[in-house]
């Protein structure tokens, strides 16, 4: 009798624990999204373990391929006091900073030439930007912009046939409404700023935000013939265009939605 009893309470235990343990996994999928701190989700993007492999598709079409890592820094004095301890792979105690990379090649039909393109961020520890590097190169053309938030300070750099040109630019000139008019197009810079809803006066163009206030939340999404945990980020460009980035439960990349029907997919959905 007592060992019945026994198993009956090991039964009730475990059909309990199962039935929990679905309830957290499965249990959401009809429940309205819950709202998380983007931040969070940020942090996992950072310190996600593994690349993201990507493909480009545009209206539908798949126009290239790109990849996303991110890696961790950490700072040569802890580095080498903690040399001789025994701890696992790719484990950073303190971090010195994050380091974003974003390269691949794109075809473009204005070019007889596909495009590529590569871009490193480095960001510090507090998630704030210190160095931009964007390389772009569509045979016979190349471009190089670098820029810092140390010396506040942009250069281009250009290169095709006719030879290379170099331009220096500070953070406040591009700040200036009127000198991006002279530099980048005049009359054709108003009818751009004017498109993306922005009046020709100067006070009114000055004040356009450009700054993304992202929202995050839990969400599903469909993988082969399962649904599986995911974040969702969202937020709106230059107040208009919406953009929504999945990222998976570890930091990975799976879906963004860019204006203008530009998607990147994660090459894990083209095998299912």
């Amino acid at each position: 009798m007592a060992s019945r009893l026994t198993f009956l309470l090991l039964a009730i235990f475990w059909v309990t624990m199962n039935f929990f343990l679905w309830r957290s996994e499965f249990g959401g999928r009809n429940e309205l999204p819950s709202a998380i701190p983007a931040e969070k989700i940020w942090q996992k993007v950072l310190t996600a373990p593994d690349t993201s492999s990507l493909n480009i598709y545009h209206h539908g079409k798949k126009i290239g391929y790109c990849t996303w890592s991110a890696n961790v820094s950490q700072n040569r004095a802890d580095a080498a006091l903690n040399a001789d301890d025994f701890e696992p792979e790719g484990m950073v105690r303190s971090p010195s900073n994050y380091s974003l990379e974003l390269e691949g090649t794109v075809f473009i039909p204005a070019l007889t030439n596909s495009a590529r393109f590569n871009l490193s961020l480095v960001l510090s520890t507090n998630r704030e930007w210190q160095d931009l590097l964007v390389h772009a190169s569509a045979r016979p053309n190349t471009w190089e912009l670098r820029a810092s938030a140390l010396t506040q300070k942009v250069h281009l750099r250009t290169e095709d046939d006719s030879g290379q040109s170099d331009y220096n630019y500070k953070f406040s000139d591009l700040q200036n409404p009127q000198f991006l008019m002279k530099e980048f197009g005049g009359p054709m810079a108003l009818m751009f700023m004017a498109g993306m809803g922005a009046s020709p006066k100067t006070n009114q163009i000055a004040t356009l935000s450009l700054g993304l206030d992202w929202k995050a939340h839990n969400d599903w999404m469909r993988f082969g013939h399962s649904k599986v945990r995911v974040y969702k980020l969202e937020a709106k460009l230059l107040d208009r265009f919406k953009v929504f980035v999945f990222v998976s439960r570890v930091g990975e990349i799976l879906w963004v939605h860019l204006p203008d029907e530009l998607v990147l997919s994660n090459d894990a959905f083209t095998h299912f």
